[in-house]
């Protein structure tokens, strides 16, 4: 018989063992000793616990189904005859036989009791460490009633009921601590190590959020798609696009514009390839007349980004009168030479009238009507012609331009 099993016997033996609930106490006080002992042996393993608890719940069920089969025999064997009581008027007096006690501080009296602390759990987790039983010893000098006794005894077992865990008939104990609660008693239950809670329940919380994330962003994108919230208007065309007359500067960046859909005949022809006479080239510039099936224009590569690498085109007086004291449009036809984006500019010399400013455009390979406005307020009409200044490559890098045509439109 094991260590604890024999202390709750005796337990049993110097307590009111008829009572269920004296005997409950005595139950939970051995399992608190169990704990109590695997923890002060530092026993880790779960699988050692478990079957630790198991037997001591299986021993703690063995006791108590003798102690009941011992209360109904009792009780059997105490029920009166009513065959034998004598049929006299007077009942029999019964007097509880005079028990004798053991004079105090005799060997009888200071008889050594196991008690529940200093028992060694049984199996694999007693033999991590040799038994140490220590038997407490009274003094001698101390007097205490058997009564007195019974009672701190009593009180002592009254010790904090341990939280029972949730039924899980798949965790070590489960049988046993189920086979326990058969009996009826209240704190039966033994204590099973519960689980620690894994990495995959903080994984899966990570997972759900960002999935709660990611659908967030996903109905987003798909509320800005359906409504056309980044699309125009249809209906409302895009403004033609026009620039008005500034000075250069360098730090502004380059501006490129739209080419016009179409000339009316309100437009007049400022220049056009086949009439190379007004065309007057700079020091550093070049300028040739080149005719195949894309059509005559003049190619104009200038070799510095001053006015040495400018040419210089005539404007007749006739067209300055027609543009004195309004906001008139010039527009030219022109294509990058090589094939690469060149960045050329655009001055005025408008005699009398005086300039309008420096105007920077970016070209590509493809033909472009560039477009640009210039505002004259003097009405007074000159009596010379002005001049168009054009820079094929502003970085002086010897970018070509093909020039088309140069026309104006007049009061608009």
């Amino acid at each position: 018989m094991s260590g604890l099993e024999t202390a709750i016997k005796q337990a049993l033996e110097r307590s009111d063992r008829a009572n269920a609930e004296t005997r409950a106490r005595i139950y939970q006080s051995a399992r608190n000793a169990l704990e109590a002992g695997l923890r002060k042996q530092n026993v880790q393993d779960e699988t050692v616990i478990a079957q630790q608890r198991h037997r001591l719940e299986v021993a703690i069920h063995a006791i108590e189904q003798q102690e009941r089969a011992t209360l109904r025999d009792a009780a059997v064997v105490q029920a009166p005859d009513p065959m034998q009581v004598p049929n006299s008027g007077m009942a029999p007096v019964l007097r509880e036989p005079v028990r004798a006690e053991p004079p105090v501080g005799s060997r009888e009296h200071r008889r050594e009791e196991p008690g529940f602390d200093d028992v060694v759990p049984d199996g694999p987790a007693a033999e991590l460490r040799p038994p140490s039983i220590a038997k407490s010893r009274r003094s001698e000098s101390a007097v205490v009633e058997p009564e007195e006794r019974r009672d701190s005894r009593e009180d002592a077992s009254l010790a904090p009921m341990m939280v029972s865990p949730d039924r899980d008939p798949f965790r070590p104990g489960a049988h046993a601590r189920d086979t326990v609660n058969d009996l009826g008693l209240p704190g039966a239950e033994p204590l099973v190590p519960r689980r620690r809670r894994g990495r995959g329940g903080r994984i899966a919380s990570i997972l759900m959020v960002v999935a709660v994330l990611v659908a967030a962003v996903g109905s987003a994108t798909w509320w800005v798609l359906s409504t056309g919230l980044l699309e125009r208007p249809e209906g409302q065309p895009a403004p033609p696009p026009t620039v008005a007359a500034e000075d250069f500067d360098g730090g502004a960046g380059l501006r490129t514009l739209g080419a016009q859909a179409g000339f009316t005949a309100d437009w007049v022809d400022l220049y056009l390839p086949t009439d190379p006479s007004g065309v007057t080239p700079g020091a550093r510039v070049r300028t040739d007349v080149v005719r195949d099936e894309g059509g005559a224009r003049l190619r104009i590569t200038s070799g510095a980004s001053d006015g040495s690498g400018n040419v210089a085109i005539e404007v007749p007086a006739s067209a300055l009168q027609r543009m004195a004291g309004q906001t008139s449009t010039l527009a030219l036809s022109v294509q990058s030479a090589d094939g690469k984006p060149t960045q050329f500019s655009v001055e005025c010399d408008f005699a009398s009238l005086g300039d309008c400013g420096r105007h920077r455009f970016t070209v590509n390979d493809e033909k472009s009507d560039m477009l640009f406005k210039i505002t004259f307020d003097r009405t007074l009409s000159p009596n010379g012609p002005g001049r168009l200044l054009i820079n094929s490559d502003v970085t002086a890098n010897g970018g070509g331009l093909d020039l088309y045509a140069i026309r104006l439109l007049p009061g608009q």
